[in-house]
């Protein structure tokens, strides 16, 4: 499990260890104390890259799937817990109302036996 300090009361926690195989890692809010939170309103996540996409939670996805299980807020196990999923790799810009925009990386696995070939151009 890894932090990133986004404010002074407030910090990304990502973790990923058991989801390697898929090639995916998780990410929530968590407060000073580290316990994780609901995602400030104000704050978006989007993806960097050549179209600029917004990044849903889990909930969030579930909710505008009108999707009726366990993760829709209604019936939610914990309602103050919100995950969100990326893929291995995928930079991040997260912007919340009067703070600057940061940028979040997550990390890519390398395979213990991986190597580097130079393909010609």
């Amino acid at each position: 499990m890894k932090y990133s300090q986004f404010r002074e009361d407030l910090t990304i926690r990502v973790w990923g260890e058991d989801l390697a195989s898929y090639g995916i890692y998780c990410f929530d809010f968590v407060n000073s104390e580290r316990q994780y939170i609901l995602t400030p309103d104000d704050v978006k996540i989007y993806t960097v890259a050549t179209v600029s996409l917004p990044v849903l939670s889990i909930e969030q996805s579930m909710e505008e799937a009108k999707a009726t299980t366990l993760y829709s807020h209604a019936t939610r196990h914990d309602p103050n817990w919100e995950t969100y999923i990326v893929p291995q790799g995928t930079v991040l810009r997260i912007t919340q109302k009067n703070h600057p925009d940061r940028i979040l990386n997550i990390p890519t696995r390398i395979p213990n036996d991986a190597t580097l070939v130079l393909q010609p151009w």
